[in-house]
């Protein structure tokens, strides 16, 4: 299934992304390099051929600072943190995964309605706004959370996210169901997951989208 960001069912889109250190270069999973400066065969599906990328997994390991890894307790707060952060931001989210590593979100994005010339979002990476402005309102809430953690003491202060993550566009219906399925899939391996069928997170109203 191949579709462009910009090209979103109603604006739908799956993200997905690490805790620091936990993806590096190199990655035995497979791994793609910023702006595809160097091409890498496989993905975590069909992972690359192990004896390849051994200099550039060495270097990583060698120059990043030990994985973060979510304990069971600091699973929770990240989840309501990034639910609770996107949606104060006006973002509609129906689904929220995180585990020791990772965490995963369907939610829709919008871009505003600004007067020609004052978007901020004109400029977006590859000509699509819509990829800047959910890096930023993503990045807000990532660092929410990462605070959250630490002034719980369930995280060293900053760095508990990798900087990059995915952004899948949805392609209709199907797709979203899918994802959403996909996501709450992800309780029984141990992560904490959200979705509008559950109560709000704490201090929140959240609107259950329809058809959910």
């Amino acid at each position: 299934m191949s579709v462009r960001i910009a090209d979103a069912w109603n604006g739908w889109y799956h993200l997905n992304g690490n805790t620091y250190g936990t993806w590096i270069r190199g990655d035995e999973r497979g791994w793609r390099a910023r702006h595809h400066r160097e091409h890498v065969e496989g993905d975590y599906k069909h992972p690359p051929d192990p004896s390849k990328h051994i200099a550039e997994r060495e270097y990583s390991r060698m120059n990043t600072a030990p994985p973060v890894r979510l304990s069971t307790e600091a699973r929770p707060v990240a989840c309501e943190e990034l639910v609770s952060s996107l949606i104060d931001q006006g973002i509609e989210v129906i689904a929220c995964a995180v585990d020791d590593h990772h965490f995963h979100i369907l939610a829709r994005f919008l871009l505003p309605q600004k007067p020609t010339g004052s978007n901020p979002w004109a400029s977006g990476t590859h000509n699509q706004p819509i990829y800047a402005y959910i890096r930023h309102l993503v990045g807000l809430a990532k660092s929410r959370a990462a605070r959250a953690l630490s002034s719980r003491s369930l995280a060293s202060p900053g760095g508990v996210w990798a900087k990059r993550f995915k952004i899948t566009p949805i392609a209709d219906r199907a797709h979203q169901l899918t994802a959403f399925r996909y996501i709450a899939d992800h309780a029984p391996r141990g992560a904490t997951v959200w979705t509008s069928k559950d109560p709000p997170p704490a201090s929140r109203l959240i609107p259950k989208p329809p058809h959910f």
